[in-house]
């Protein structure tokens, strides 16, 4: 099964840094993750279920490209990192 990789910044909201999540893709995977711990959906997703914009999602090292199509085949040695995006000027 697909292992989920927190950055520090939400251990606020969960207890580990990393979880394994049942899913085959990465919306059940999500999903999943968000009826364990509520709190979570609220801090990565907007009102309209967007990945919220100061949220960066990597699936084996490859950045997640849209916010709202979460779609995407999971095998299960597939690594997903969760993180803080950074901005600046």
């Amino acid at each position: 099964m697909p292992s989920v990789h927190f950055a520090p910044i939400f251990q606020r909201h969960l207890p580990v840094q990393s979880l394994e999540p049942q899913g085959r893709d990465l919306s059940e995977c999500l999903y999943a993750l968000f009826q364990t711990y509520p709190s979570l959906k609220h801090y990565l997703l907007d009102d309209q279920n967007r990945i919220r914009q100061h949220v960066a999602v990597f699936i084996n090292n490859q950045a997640l490209k849209s916010r709202t199509n979460w779609n995407i085949p999971l095998n299960d040695n597939d690594q997903i990192y969760i993180m803080q995006a950074l901005s600046g000027g």
